[in-house]
């Protein structure tokens, strides 16, 4: 399966990523004069004391190719693939969203959460276009919600509860499109869950609680596996037996135990590359036992851009500070070896998540 010879699906392997072809061209940006660029990903840059947030088109090369401003920090993105103009940006625990309209240049529209309610950081557009689903929290409780929004209007036409606390990562099941699936990470106090909601209402169709100190936000998924990851916490849940399998490295190494931001599958060479920006590091695991291969010292890694049509060994990593503007450093996959030289300028850009496109934006 294709999944299976490129890695993990956000969307997101990238916060569930895999690299999906994408059709056509865009033309505008500062590159468009002398060439052709194939948009591959949407990443959010981080606003900072003197800049406003940013939407970014990231092409298949890492080079930037569009911006829009948004007033905040953006965590994650979903594109509406039936509508290929549209785009919505999430902040992570704020109350802002931003629905962007790719066809004319810095049209934003801001969105605020219901009232008492969070984003959570995560969203994804109905496979028909229709319906926008966010997770959001309540600001004192943690309490989880679905927030379903009507991409017509903007307009929230239904709030269901996730039955737990500080639901995080949402994402289409590659199995069953018909099934979003979501995590609640849970807190000291109360265990997480791993959830399949229906598309159809949003209500819970399965849910499978976590083992006590299995703290996990986000998850990549294939086929057969999804493997989950959040606060010093790595598993593999097995899709067939429903078991779950807890890496041992964060609990035996606690040196390199703790927020792991993304996480990609490099099935070549049998590898998982993290991104543990809490620890500035950069961790590679063997895909087989979870045990680590290989670290990296790097500032603040996040955002994992696999970049095929370049160079099929080549990663890109986000690199930087929280706050501040950051940069791409080049990754070798086939020699598991890093590179002291940061990529060019029009590869100049910190995010926290990168979301491959499945289809062209339009103008």
């Amino acid at each position: 399966m294709l999944s299976d010879m490129l890695g993990f699906s956000s969307k997101q392997f990238l916060g569930g990523i895999i690299f999906l072809a994408v059709v056509g061209f865009v033309y505008y940006g500062p590159y468009s004069k002398s060439k052709k660029l194939n948009p591959a990903y949407l990443v959010g840059e981080y606003k900072t004391p003197k800049t406003k947030g940013k939407a970014t088109l990231v092409a298949d090369n890492g080079h930037i190719i569009r911006r829009w401003p948004v007033p905040f920090s953006v965590h994650t993105f979903s594109h509406n693939n039936a509508l290929p103009w549209q785009l919505a940006a999430v902040e992570n625990l704020g109350d802002s969203m931003a629905i962007i309209d790719a066809r004319i240049k810095n049209t934003v529209e801001a969105i605020k959460a219901p009232e008492g309610l969070v984003f959570s950081g995560h969203g994804i557009f109905s496979t028909q276009g229709d319906r926008l689903f966010i997770a959001a929290q309540d600001k004192k409780t943690a309490e989880g919600f679905l927030l379903i929004y009507d991409t017509e209007t903007n307009a929230l036409a239904k709030q269901v509860k996730t039955e737990g606390l500080n639901p995080h990562d949402l994402q289409y099941d590659l199995t069953n499109s018909k099934n979003l699936i979501l995590i609640n990470a849970g807190s000291e106090q109360e265990k997480g869950q791993l959830l399949w909601l229906s598309e159809e209402d949003g209500k819970i169709v399965k849910s499978i609680s976590f083992s006590e100190g299995l703290t996990v936000k986000h998850f990549s998924q294939s086929e057969k596996l999804i493997y989950l990851y959040g606060p010093s916490s790595f598993a593999m849940f097995n899709r067939k037996d429903e078991a779950i399998k807890i890496a041992d490295w964060p609990s035996k190494n606690p040196q390199y135990a703790g927020e792991i931001l993304n996480a990609y599958q490099d099935v070549m060479n049998e590898k998982i590359w993290l991104t543990v920006p809490t620890k500035d590091l950069i961790v590679v695991l063997e895909q087989k036992t979870l045990a680590i291969a290989k670290t990296f010292a790097a500032t603040k890694p996040a955002s994992i851009l696999a970049s095929p049509l370049e160079n099929p060994e080549l990663l890109m990593i986000s690199v930087g500070t929280y706050g501040g503007e950051g940069m791409q450093k080049a990754y070798n996959l086939k020699n598991v070896s890093g590179s002291d030289a940061a990529l060019d300028d029009p590869r100049k850009f910190y995010a926290e998540h990168a979301t491959p496109l499945e289809v062209a934006i339009q103008e």
